[in-house]
C-alpha cells in the first residue's frame, strides 16, 4: 500500500522530528501526474504540489515489439501528460541507438498533435534526427578503459607526459569501493591501461570531476557513506554560518556527498581538502570545476534554491522523479571573495530546469558552457548541451542551449563533456550504445569538418567558331580529394551543375574529333549560397582547325609561388589527364612553356621561366608520359599574362603553359 504525502506533510514531519540526532525518510508516491510544457517548465513545478514522481514499465524502454504496441497506446491514452511524453522518448530511444533516424522522425510526427503543449520539444528532435552533417566524429575509447561496468565523468590532463585520462569506475570487479577513480595514459597511438589512482578508494564513493589547466589542481566528489536510508545530523551554526532558520539547520552526514578538491601533479596527490559554507550544504554537491583561473567555483547541487521544487536523488526504494533517478539539481557558481566564497548564484533559467542539469564545463574561453539535462528539449533522459555566456560580467545571461547532436546524444543518459587538446577533441560518457561495452562507457568526440556549401555553376562551351557543343563535362577537386562530378551541355551548348563550395576546381571539356581543354576555377566559401555564371570553354576541332599544327591545352593556371619551382600538389590531377589523353593519340606531342614575373633581373627570370618547366615536365613523366614527346622552353617575363604592377597580375605571371602539337 503507497502512502501519499504532500510537500506541508513531509515539511510537518521534519519539524515533528527535529528533537532527535536521526531521521528517516520514508518512500514517497505521488500518484497524480502534472502537466507539463515548454514554455512553463520553469514554474511548473514552483508550487506546493508535488511534480510527477513516477515509477512503471514506461519509464524504461520497451523489450519487445509486444511492449512497443503496449507503450503506443499508453502515450495515446495519456497524452499530453509528462509520463506519455516520457514514454514516447523511451520507444524512441532503440530506434536511436540503430541509427533508424528516419523511423524517430516518424514516430515523433505521429504523435505530434498529441502534445500540443511540447511542440518545442517535438521539433528540437526532428531537427536534431534529421540533421545530414554530424558535428562531432565519436568513437567508444575501447577495452583499455571501458568494461561490462560503468565508466564516466573523465577528467583529461593533456599536460601530463605521458596524457592521462582520469575517470571514474563503478559496478565492475577491480573497484575498490562503490565509486573509484581510476587513469589511463596514452602511449604512442592509443590508450592504455585502465588502472586504480593510489589515496583513493576507500570511501563509497570516489569520482574525479575536473582538473585545472596546469594540471595541478584536481576536483572531486566524494561521499563517505553507502546510500541507503537518508540520515540527516544536525549541524554545528557557528561552523557553517548557515543562512537557514536554526529549526531546519540539517547536514547530511556526508549521505549524499560534497565536493572536494586535491593538489598534486601527474600520479601524486595530496589529501582532499573539502569546501564549507555556503558552497558545502546539507544538500548533494557535485562536478565541480574551478574556473576564471580559481576566482570563481561551478557546482551542481538540490538545494532548495534549485529552479522549482526542491526535489532530491531518489533512494533505491524511492521512485522516479521525471522518469529518471537524477532529482532537480541545477548549476550554481561561487565567487572567491577576501572572506570567502560568495553565496551560490544559480545560473538562471536559461540553464537550469525544473528537472536534473549536471556536469558542467566552462571552455578556457571563458564563455562556453557545456552541461548536461533532462529538461532541456532532447532525444531523452541526459543530452549534451552548449550555452554562450552573454556577459562577462553576469553569470545568469545566457543563449539558449544548443543541443550537441545525435552523434553526441542519444535516447539514453549522455553526461560528463570535457574538453580537451584546445577545444578541437572531447571525451565524454554515455550509457548502452550498440557500440558500447555495456552500462556507461566513455568516449571521445572530435569536431567534424564544418558541412560544405554549394553554389550553382552556369557555363556553356562552343567551338572555334562560336557553334554551341553538345560535350561531356567532369569537375572534379584540385586536390587529392576523390570527388568526381559528371554533368553535359545541352543542344544549346549549356550547362549547369551544382558543387561544394571552398575548393579549387578542375573543369574538362571533352567531345569527339575536337581536343580536350582542362581549365582551373575556385569557388569561395563565402557568406551565402550563390549563382556563378560566365564559365565558358572553347573546344579547338582536331582537324580543319585554323591552329591545326598546334593547340593549346587550356591548363593556365599551373601557378608557382615567388621565386619558387615547386608544383603544387593540387596540379598532379591535371597533369594527369595530360597524360592519359596523349596516350591515345600517340601522334601528338606537348610543348611545356614556363614564365615568370618581372621581378629580378631578365638573365635569372629566363632560367627561372626554364626550371618551372622542367618541374613540370619532371611531374608529366613520373606520370607515364614518354619523355621524348614533351618539349621545354622558357619565356622569362617576356609574354605576361597580368599587370605586373599588381600582386594578382604578377601571381598570374608565375605559370606554366602547356600546348599539343604534330
Amino acid at each position: 500500500m503507497h502512502i501519499v504525502y504532500t510537500l506541508k506533510h513531509i515539511l510537518l514531519l521534519l519539524v515533528i522530528t527535529l528533537g532527535c540526532t536521526t531521521v528517516t525518510i520514508s518512500s514517497v508516491h505521488v500518484d497524480k501526474t502534472v502537466g507539463i510544457t515548454d514554455e512553463n517548465l520553469d514554474s511548473t513545478l514552483a508550487s506546493d504540489s508535488l511534480a510527477p514522481l513516477y515509477i512503471d514499465t514506461y519509464s524504461r524502454e520497451p523489450r519487445t515489439p509486444q511492449e512497443a504496441t503496449q507503450f503506443e497506446i499508453f502515450i495515446s491514452e495519456h497524452a499530453p501528460e509528462d509520463t506519455a511524453f516520457i514514454a514516447l522518448q523511451r520507444l524512441a530511444a532503440p530506434m536511436l541507438r540503430n541509427g533508424e533516424f528516419q523511423k524517430v522522425a516518424e514516430l515523433y510526427e505521429k504523435f505530434q498533435l498529441d502534445f500540443p503543449n511540447r511542440r518545442k520539444s517535438i521539433a528540437t528532435v526532428l531537427e536534431v534526427v534529421r540533421d545530414q552533417y554530424p558535428r562531432y566524429l565519436i568513437q567508444n575509447m575501447g577495452s583499455a578503459i571501458n568494461t561490462r561496468g560503468d565508466e564516466f565523468s573523465p577528467v583529461p590532463a593533456m599536460r601530463d607526459y605521458p596524457m592521462r585520462l582520469f575517470f571514474g569506475v563503478a559496478r565492475r570487479p577491480d573497484c575498490r569501493s562503490v565509486e573509484d577513480i581510476f587513469y589511463s595514459e596514452y602511449e604512442v597511438i592509443r590508450w592504455v591501461g585502465g588502472r586504480p589512482l593510489a589515496n583513493y578508494g576507500n570511501n563509497a564513493s570516489d569520482v574525479p570531476t575536473a582538473m585545472n589547466e596546469a594540471g595541478t589542481q584536481m576536483m572531486l566528489y566524494r561521499n563517505t557513506a553507502p546510500r541507503g536510508v537518508m540520515n540527516f545530523a544536525r549541524c554545528d551554526k557557528d561552523t557553517t554560518r548557515s543562512s537557514y532558520p536554526d529549526s531546519v539547520l540539517f547536514k547530511l552526514t556526508q549521505q549524499d556527498g560534497d565536493v572536494f578538491q586535491s593538489n598534486g601533479r601527474f600520479l601524486f596527490w595530496k589529501q582532499l581538502s573539502d569546501f564549507l559554507y555556503p558552497v558545502r550544504s546539507a544538500s548533494f554537491e557535485s562536478d565541480a570545476q574551478m574556473v576564471d583561473n580559481g576566482k570563481a567555483l561551478l557546482f551542481v547541487s538540490d538545494r532548495p534554491e534549485c529552479t522549482g521544487i526542491q526535489v532530491r536523488k531518489p533512494t533505491p526504494n524511492q521512485p522516479d522523479y521525471h522518469g529518471d533517478r537524477w532529482g532537480n539539481t541545477d548549476i550554481f557558481v561561487c565567487i572567491r571573495t577576501p572572506d570567502g566564497w560568495s553565496k551560490p548564484i544559480n545560473l538562471g533559467s536559461k540553464i537550469n530546469t525544473p528537472f536534473a542539469e549536471r556536469t558542467p564545463f566552462l571552455s578556457s574561453d571563458g564563455k562556453t558552457l557545456y552541461f548536461a539535462s533532462d529538461g532541456h528539449p532532447g532525444l531523452g533522459r541526459l543530452d549534451i548541451y552548449r550555452s554562450e555566456r552573454i556577459n562577462p560580467n553576469s553569470w545568469t545571461e545566457w543563449t539558449t542551449p544548443e543541443n550537441l547532436g545525435k552523434e553526441v546524444n542519444s535516447g539514453d543518459d549522455d553526461w560528463g563533456f570535457r574538453e580537451a587538446f584546445g577545444g578541437d577533441s572531447a571525451f565524454f560518457a554515455s550509457r548502452n550504445r550498440a557500440d558500447g561495452f555495456g552500462g556507461l562507457d566513455i568516449y571521445s568526440a572530435k569536431l567534424a569538418p564544418p558541412p560544405p556549401r554549394y553554389s550553382l555553376v552556369v557555363g556553356s562551351i562552343r567551338d572555334y567558331y562560336n557553334q554551341p557543343l553538345v560535350a561531356d563535362l567532369r569537375f572534379m577537386d584540385a586536390t587529392d580529394d576523390p570527388l568526381f562530378i559528371r554533368s553535359k551541355t545541352d543542344s544549346s551548348g549549356m550547362f549547369s551543375v551544382t558543387l561544394p563550395r571552398g575548393r579549387d576546381y578542375i573543369w574538362i571539356g571533352k567531345r569527339e574529333g575536337y581536343y580536350p581543354t582542362t581549365r582551373n576555377f575556385r569557388i569561395k566559401n563565402a557568406d551565402a549560397d550563390s549563382i556563378i555564371t560566365g564559365l565558358n570553354m572553347t573546344l579547338m576541332p582536331m582537324h580543319d582547325s585554323p591552329e591545326r599544327d598546334t593547340a593549346v591545352l587550356h591548363i593556365e593556371n599551373i601557378l608557382f609561388e615567388y621565386n619558387s619551382v615547386a608544383v603544387r600538389p593540387h596540379y598532379v590531377n591535371q597533369l594527369q589527364q595530360i597524360v592519359d589523353y596523349l596516350q591515345n593519340q600517340p601522334v601528338l606531342y606537348i610543348e611545356v612553356t614556363g614564365h615568370t614575373d618581372s621581378e629580378g633581373a631578365a638573365e635569372y627570370n629566363q632560367i627561372l621561366s626554364r626550371r618551372r618547366a622542367e618541374a613540370v615536365r619532371k611531374f608529366l613523366v613520373q606520370l607515364g608520359c614518354h619523355p621524348q614527346r614533351i618539349k621545354v622552353t622558357g619565356l622569362g617575363f617576356g609574354k605576361p599574362l597580368g599587370n605586373n604592377d599588381t600582386e594578382e597580375g604578377r601571381a598570374l605571371n608565375r605559370r606554366v603553359e602547356i600546348r599539343l602539337t604534330n
